[in-house]
């Protein structure tokens, strides 16, 4: 009995430590006051920095920020006004396998937004530095905030659509804003290894085998 009683308590713990060895993901912002509050010290890049017009590349530097078109010849760069944007903006269709854009952060950006707007919904992918992502299908006709933060970094964000050859969304993106630390309110939470977790489940049955073969001998 003493032992089937400690081989069942192991079990929840088992379960508990697969549970909590999941692979984060970032979290998602669509208040920019809320994710204004979850960082510090956030820089903010716009498309200012580009005439308005057909520009004849697909790679925008923005400071440590970098977009890049992912097949498109040129990159539309428009003025303020339209959608409620107060500064230039990017305009450009997206679709899987035809376009996307992907916006590249520097080493150790932990939080990262931009303004954004899509009549047709697109979807929106953080990717975190832990290997993990999160994505988000978004749509709006009004200039909205669309952010993400995760504590382990986060090295891009991808806008595009999935594959409808009759439909391709026009994506309008204007400042692009990062931060390299977090608040102090944002817990972060350690994750395991699919490695780590065998182990240390490993190491928890051997030693409960040990504790009953020491009181049943």
């Amino acid at each position: 009995m003493m032992r089937m009683f400690r081989c069942v308590c192991l079990i929840p713990l088992l379960v508990c430590l697969t549970v909590s060895a999941a692979g984060a993901q970032p979290t998602s912002f669509s208040d920019e006051a809320a994710f204004q509050q979850a960082v510090l010290n956030p820089t903010t890049v716009s498309f200012n920095s580009f005439p308005v017009g057909f520009l004849p590349q697909s790679t925008l530097p923005m400071g440590a920020v970098t977009v890049v078109l992912t097949t498109n010849g040129a990159a539309p760069i428009f003025g303020p006004g339209p959608f409620g944007f107060t500064t230039n903006f990017l305009s450009v269709g997206v679709q899987d396998g035809n376009n996307n854009v992907v916006i590249n952060l520097p080493a150790g950006t932990k939080g990262a937004g931009m303004k954004i707007v899509s009549v047709f919904p697109v979807t929106v992918t953080a990717a975190s530095g832990s290997g993990g992502s999160q994505t988000v299908n978004f749509s709006s006709s009004q200039v909205s905030f669309l952010g993400f933060i995760d504590p382990t970094g986060i090295n891009t964000i991808t806008i595009s659509s999935p594959f409808v050859p009759q439909l391709t969304p026009i994506v309008n993106v204007g400042d692009i804003t990062y931060a390299a630390d977090l608040a102090s309110s944002v817990v972060t939470v350690p994750t395991v290894s699919g490695l780590g977790l065998l182990v240390l489940a490993a190491s928890l049955l051997l030693a409960g085998w040990r504790s009953v073969v020491r009181r049943t001998s």
